[in-house]
């Protein structure tokens, strides 16, 4: 044992310094502090002219339908003209933004005039709210008292009450609930980003040393299980150390950036969080690693090999399909059972941990099944890896992937 350990740390040692010196790694390392940091001078800025330009000019309605009713007085951002004329005169003294003439048909035709001197095919999103909400107010103000009319306008307000499995209300941190979301999420896309760059730099480094038979030379002085595993161990420290100062950078920056935004929640998150998130990114790193230097192993060719690493890139991004079902039911089934096949779990208990609570004795399983998953997986392609060597120059296929298998022992 401790013979194999001086193997892996060597080789730990010299994959490491190979992949920290590349200067696409250091560009990814920098980037997102670099773009927070960015953000933390550029948004007061932004909010110090935003705060400087004058109000927005209002809305004018010019109502030619007799049978349309609408109360616009005490309105804010709208002001009536008698005639479209007189709309027409304010919008080219820049008093007003938009002009809308409805129709004197409208209740038969619908018909409603933008005037405007500004691009679009449509009005924009506020405006558009803000005239079809007038509109429908004006129908139905015949029709219904005063304060059934207000409550059928104003939109539900949803107060959000969680409970436990006693039926008791569990108090919540909503700035907490914020950092969990922002960490959770940016750790589960990071995985597919390590796994998605991170499997091209591992399996061309397999591929590189296969082809100028250097791996032949390795595997006279070390074990093809130490090989393996530091190979591994290498590239997911290293894009664990990726997330590592990313995440410190979200930690020490958005909160400033947060300040400068008014009534912005408070960033925060727990030490827990980051244990969790860390756990289940090196444990997901792993478990595809090992694979990929298998694959590394028997293919001819990085480009081979790389065509063949998207199929175990692609059951990570499985959770993000189904997400429309896992967001809404974190703790549903469809949740439950990805948490649990090793493939998918890593993401979809990130995506879990951001919108739900689940509990740690399923965080601490789905950790456990991982790392079993990926010691057998090592031990397997201990054997590939082996096998391919016996491979050397030929194209990979089923039948000499098993033969050479058979012929490894």
């Amino acid at each position: 044992m401790p013979e194999a350990l001086g193997e892996i740390g060597i080789v730990f040692t010299e994959e490491m310094r190979r992949t920290v010196r590349r200067k696409s790694y250091l560009l990814v390392v920098l980037s997102v502090p670099a773009i927070l940091t960015l953000l933390m001078v550029a948004v007061p800025l932004i909010r110090a002219i935003v705060d400087d330009d004058d109000e927005p000019k209002p809305l004018g309605i010019v109502n030619l339908s007799t049978d349309l009713t609408l109360n616009i007085e005490g309105a804010a951002g709208l002001v009536t003209f008698p005639q479209r004329a007189d709309g027409m005169e304010a919008l080219f003294s820049d008093t007003i933004d938009e002009l809308f003439v409805i129709a004197a048909d409208y209740l038969d035709t619908g018909d409603v005039d933008w005037i405007h001197t500004g691009g679009g095919a449509v009005p924009g999103g506020a405006s558009r709210s803000t005239i079809i909400d007038l509109l429908r107010t004006g129908l139905a103000s015949d029709h219904l008292e005063s304060d059934v009319l207000t409550r059928a306008m104003e939109p539900a307000l949803f107060d959000r009450t969680r409970l436990d499995s006693d039926g008791n209300p569990i108090e919540e941190d909503e700035d907490a609930i914020l950092g969990t979301v922002i960490v959770s999420m940016i750790a589960a896309g990071m995985l597919l980003f390590a796994l998605m760059i991170g499997a091209g730099a591992l399996i061309q480094s397999v591929t590189e040393e296969k082809e100028s038979r250097m791996i032949e030379v390795l595997l006279t002085s070390i074990q093809p299980i130490s090989l393996m595993t530091a190979k591994a161990l290498a590239s997911g420290s290293a894009w664990l150390a990726v997330i590592l100062v990313w995440t410190g950078s979200l930690m020490a920056i958005v909160p400033r950036i947060f300040d400068a935004i008014p009534d912005a929640p408070i960033f925060s998150a727990g030490p827990m969080l980051l244990v969790w998130v860390v756990s289940l990114f090196t444990a997901g790193y792993f478990l595809s690693a090992v694979i990929l230097v298998g694959i590394g192993s028997l293919a001819a060719r990085a480009k081979e090999a790389n065509q063949i690493a998207m199929l175990v890139v692609m059951p990570n991004v499985a959770p993000f399909w189904a997400i429309t079902s896992i967001l809404p039911n974190p703790d549903g089934p469809l949740a439950r059972t990805l948490s649990f096949i090793p493939f998918t779990a890593p993401v979809t208990m990130m995506i879990r941990i951001a919108v739900g609570e689940p509990a740690p004795w399923e965080i601490a399983g789905t950790l456990a099944i991982m790392v079993l998953t990926a010691i057998g997986l090592l031990w397997v392609s201990t054997r590939i890896f082996r096998a391919g060597l016996l491979m050397y120059g030929q194209r990979m296929s089923v039948a000499r992937i098993f033969a050479a298998l058979r012929q490894a022992g």
